[in-house]
């Protein structure tokens, strides 16, 4: 009943925000001739919120603000080369991250650029083994200052690209005709 009632929650649109921005996706191949071929691709991402008004009587701070309007990098892009020749396949990519604010530490941490690479070989139409690394130079985020403190997290949880580091693998792919 509602004598028993203590607390409850509701939703509300208590603030508006407003968000601009452009990708850009290029693509680009070359022939070599007996060097093989290559496709060039390019993804760039940049978008901007802004928290343009709130609601006076919402509880809407100042780092749920900020939360909204630099929680996630303002601008992505990777650029890759995927190369062919013969039996074998190269490909070489690097990912931008640019900064992002943490609002469970209060921190902002610096953008980083990640690097994977791979190699494949095809034995045939049906057997082709693949080496690679995801993230290759082992890049993590800047370190969450407060950790040593005894908050815990090494690395902020909230980080666009992960805080795993290094990521090698070896595979086998079998197609069965």
């Amino acid at each position: 009943s509602a004598g028993n009632l203590q607390n409850f929650r509701f939703f509300t649109n208590g603030f508006s925000t407003e968000t601009k921005g452009f990708d850009i996706v290029a693509t680009y191949p070359v022939e070599w001739g007996s060097a093989g071929d290559t496709v060039f691709s390019l993804a760039y991402n940049n978008t901007d919120t802004e928290v343009v008004s709130v609601i006076d009587n919402t509880q809407v701070g100042d780092t749920r603000i900020q939360e909204y309007e630099e929680g996630l990098p303002e601008t992505r892009y990777n650029v890759a080369a995927n190369h062919n020749v013969n039996d074998w396949r190269f490909l070489a990519r690097a990912s931008y991250y640019d900064d992002w604010f943490d609002s469970e530490v209060g921190n902002t941490y610096s953008g980083k650029t990640l690097v994977d690479l791979e190699v494949a070989y095809s034995f045939s139409d049906a057997l082709t083994f693949v080496v690679g690394a995801q993230n290759a130079f082992d890049e993590t985020p800047d370190e969450n200052p407060g950790a040593a403190a005894g908050v815990g997290n090494r690395y902020s949880q909230f980080s666009p690209f992960g805080f795993n580091g290094a990521y090698y693998y070896l595979r086998v792919r079998y197609d069965v005709l």
